[in-house]
């Protein structure tokens, strides 16, 4: 704030200052020097009762870092669809960002894998049905005498092994989503929750030993936040440090976290390393892949003189203080500061824990004095 606008006129009425103007009534007039008046001015009662004094006080340093994040899904909180048969997509049925639920289609897939497994079942079910009627006929003949019991077992085998087959069919058709008939597979949601990744198009060709998913299914109810960390910074971070997250989207509200997890390893290209801080999402306001904002205080291992943030006055690009040590004692000083905290602003040099200064009103006081 620029400090032009107090008025001499105001000024005396505020201060006590002694009579000069008594040595007008002397024969001879005296000059008297800059020093005579600072050592002159005190403050009057008025004044008094409506600035307060402060003490600069040891405080360990703090600083703050804001860092560069975006949102993401909780990765231990997602479930990943992934392709189980080669085909060809032939329709699509959800957006990115769509809420599904259990068992609901997201896709249908065209698939000869799913057709011949379909032959490989009728087949096998051709075969139990043949070789149950042979254990029938087998176990006729042998109450007759005509068959062994050891041919009795050797038939009911087949039968086991084909009923183990059609089994395993069986299965995996319900695990790639295939019907009774027909080279269409249905991909559908395990889960409920909301498509955070799509990566299938229709007429686009999958293949079932690609090992990326086709969709990533999460509830949000946590999210993720990604941030990066300079090199330089790196001492500053702590796990379980508390922090306040701000989005574009959101920019009045504040979103409270930890850090739950600081990465061992450098980013080669941008030196930076990658912190994560879990987020509760009750209302699905943060969204994976919006821009956020983490800001955090860090404690330095030193000790400074500290002092409220509306003790300083900034003029000229400068940062003063009003010290005070008497109504009749009180001076200007040019102070150097460290980046502010979180409620205190930290001394470089200019003060010493113990002084005392004006912390309140200060810019009257100090006006008076640069106005002498």
């Amino acid at each position: 704030m620029k400090l032009k606008s107090i008025k001499n006129n105001f000024i005396s009425k505020l201060l006590i200052v002694p009579c000069l103007l008594a040595l007008a009534s002397c024969q001879h007039e005296k000059k008297v020097d800059e020093s005579e008046v600072k050592a002159a001015f005190v403050l009057n009662d008025s004044v008094a009762n409506i600035i307060k004094i402060d003490t600069v006080k040891s405080h360990i340093l703090e600083g703050g870092l804001d860092l560069n994040g975006e949102i993401t899904f909780d990765e231990n909180k997602v479930v990943r669809v992934m392709p189980l048969v080669t085909g060809t997509v032939a329709d699509v049925n959800i957006e990115l960002g769509d809420y599904v639920t259990q068992g609901q289609t997201l896709a249908t897939i065209k698939s000869s894998e799913l057709a011949n497994l379909q032959s490989q079942l009728s087949a096998a079910t051709a075969d139990l049905n043949i070789a149950k009627k042979n254990l029938e006929v087998s176990k006729d003949l042998a109450q007759k005498g005509i068959n062994s019991e050891k041919e009795v077992m050797q038939t009911q085998q087949e039968v086991n092994k084909d009923e183990a087959s059609v089994a395993n069919l069986n299965k995996q058709l319900s695990i790639i989503g295939g019907g009774e008939s027909g080279s269409q597979v249905q991909i559908k949601s395990p889960v409920n929750g909301y498509i955070v990744k799509r990566s299938i198009n229709p007429n686009q060709v999958i293949d079932a030993n690609n090992n990326d998913p086709l969709f990533i299914v999460s509830d949000l109810k946590q999210v993720w936040v990604m941030a990066n960390v300079y090199e330089a910074d790196i001492e500053k971070i702590k796990s379980g440090e508390d922090v306040n997250i701000t989005t574009i989207a959101y920019p009045d509200q504040v979103f409270k976290g930890k850090i739950s997890y600081i990465s061992n390893v450098l980013d080669p290209e941008n030196k930076t390393m990658k912190i994560r801080v879990v987020l509760d999402n009750p209302n699905n306001l943060l969204k994976p892949d919006m821009f956020a904002k983490v800001s955090l205080t860090y404690k330095d291992n030193i000790e400074v003189a500290a002092i409220p943030k509306d003790a300083v006055v900034f003029d000229e690009s400068r940062n003063f203080v009003v010290v005070y040590e008497g109504r009749d004692k009180l001076s200007v000083r040019h102070i150097d500061l460290y980046p502010p905290g979180k409620d205190l602003l930290y001394v470089r040099n200019g003060l010493k824990p113990g002084e005392r200064i004006i912390g309140k009103n200060q810019l009257i006081i100090y006006n008076a004095l640069t106005s002498l």
